[in-house]
């Protein structure tokens, strides 16, 4: 994939989920800074509907009861994680060595690869359809008005996902539509069935 990318473009890696301690050392150099967003003035400089989103985003649900009907999206620039789940993930994507730990990323020099945290869940519970949408349109288009999402998505949820609510569906079409990839866990559970969006036969499933 890298092949096609102009040798001075970054590739924007959205790993939906849970968020990233983006402020781990392994992460230096690989996290993404939206150029269009002014840190800590409250505004929503680029239009994409999310204030403050200098280095990602997350779409929570917020309610008084356990009515789902009557729960709202909430969308922030707040991405730390809850539960390491996609810490550990990106990790693997993109991360330097450590003195005295024998791991690094797939990509361990910074350059090219930044990492984008779009934040979906809060610990390792299910999320809501409408934080998925909200999260979707976002991956699509980042940086608002200038119309740049991102390349690839990473998508290892770690839960049964079912999509009953359409306009994902047409989300997902239109990122695959645009010559984008997912990367999608096949499942972290075991269920009998392939677990979505690995259904997408434009998905790489692992």
């Amino acid at each position: 994939y890298l092949s096609f990318i102009p040798e001075k473009h970054d590739v924007l890696v959205g790993v939906m989920g849970t968020g990233i301690d983006i402020d781990l050392p392994m992460f230096d150099g690989f996290i993404y800074t939206n150029p269009y967003e002014i840190d800590g003035n409250g505004v929503d400089d680029d239009f994409n509907g999310v204030v403050d989103d200098v280095h990602g985003a997350s779409f929570l649900y917020e309610g008084e009861n356990t009515r789902r009907e009557d729960f709202v999206v909430v969308s922030s620039n707040v991405v730390e994680d809850d539960s390491d789940h996609e810490t550990r993930v990106a990790s693997i994507i993109a991360s330097k060595q450590m003195p005295g730990v024998n791991f690094r990323g797939i990509s361990d020099t910074p350059g090219k690869i930044k990492l984008v945290p779009i934040k979906v869940k809060q610990y390792t519970y299910d999320f809501w359809d409408l934080t998925h949408l909200a999260a979707m349109k976002y991956a699509i288009s980042v940086l608002g008005v200038n119309s740049v999402g991102v390349d690839i998505i990473n998508a290892s949820f770690g839960d049964k996902v079912h999509f009953s609510y359409n306009p994902i569906d047409d989300e997902y079409k239109k990122f695959f539509s645009i010559g984008k990839i997912v990367v999608a866990a096949a499942g972290n559970v075991p269920y009998s069935f392939t677990q979505e969006p690995c259904e997408y036969s434009d998905s790489i499933c692992v």
